[in-house]
């Protein structure tokens, strides 16, 4: 069948001396279209191939957003326990320091009962934010560095600044205390009625008003501690909120470059589409007048 379409085309333009100047234009007209067609596919799969890139960054944001929120709810828990922690640990203390200016409570609350408690829990919770893939206590981890260049051009100075120096003032207060062990001020046991009655007896030497500055130093690096982590923890959390919102605006973004390279797309799928009709109704006019003037040739 293909063999003789050709053969009446060849017949055909074999004939058409009177007409070749139209011929001739008809032949370059669907050249012309031939080619828009192949380049308007070429176009369309350029398009597809950026469509399926952004597609896929699409995917990798969508992720880093879950994980990124997951951090921000993660450390709004934990500075909120911590705070919470905190704030509880020095109203009892406010009603201690109270108690112990009573007759009995100078008796019966020791400088031990008062500061060994609250540095034994404080120790074990610092403890507990050791992560083995992020230094915290690290000025110079590069996790930090990564952030701080990350919000450069982005945050203003003072911003970072404040950021910075959060920093600097957690992992310096860590110093002071990381050298204690919680276990030396665990109550390891129950006191002898003895040791009662000698505490007691001796309340001048032992209680919380007479002077020991090793427990009252270690506690007051602590509390110190305490103090700047919670500024810590709201600065990371400034910096986790900044970036999943970025994320998601950014996320956008990508989204609208997708609908337009999609609508580009259905335009040039339309386009070429109308083109290869049109090859169509120029080549079905070739074999349609091969072929009448075939047929003309046979009835002479």
């Amino acid at each position: 069948m293909r063999f003789l379409r050709f053969t009446f085309l060849q017949s055909y333009f074999l004939t058409i001396n009177k007409n070749k100047k139209k011929a001739l234009t008809l032949i370059n007209t669907g050249i012309f279209f031939t080619v828009f067609a192949i380049t308007a596919a070429l176009i369309s799969f350029s398009i597809e191939t950026k469509i399926s890139k952004k597609e896929s960054e699409l995917i990798q944001l969508q992720i880093s957003i879950l994980e990124t929120g997951r951090d921000v709810a993660d450390i709004d828990t934990w500075l909120s326990i911590w705070e919470s922690g905190h704030n509880g640990n020095q109203s009892s203390r406010v009603f201690s320091q109270f108690f112990s200016n009573t007759k009995l409570g100078s008796r019966t609350i020791s400088q031990k009962d008062y500061f060994a408690p609250s540095i034994y829990y404080s120790l074990i919770e610092i403890k507990e934010l050791n992560d083995p893939e992020f230094n915290i206590f690290d000025n110079n981890d590069p996790y930090y560095k990564e952030i701080v260049e990350m919000l450069t051009g982005i945050w203003d100075e003072e911003d970072i600044d404040k950021f910075k120096k959060a920093i600097f003032n957690f992992t310096e207060s860590y110093k002071k205390i990381e050298k204690l062990d919680f276990n030396d001020f665990k109550n390891k046991k129950i006191p002898s009625l003895d040791e009662i009655l000698n505490e007691i007896l001796n309340y001048s030497e032992n209680n919380l008003n007479s002077v020991n500055d090793k427990l009252s130093d270690y506690d007051f690096a602590i509390d110190t501690f305490n103090l700047r982590a919670i500024q810590w923890g709201k600065q990371l959390m400034k910096v986790f909120k900044a970036m999943h919102a970025y994320e998601r605006d950014y996320m956008n973004e990508v989204n609208k470059e997708i609908i337009s390279y999609s609508k580009n797309e259905k335009n040039i799928i339309l386009i070429t589409f109308i083109f290869q009709f049109f090859i169509f109704l120029i080549i079905q006019f070739f074999e349609v007048n091969s072929f009448n003037s075939n047929i003309k040739k046979i009835t002479k």
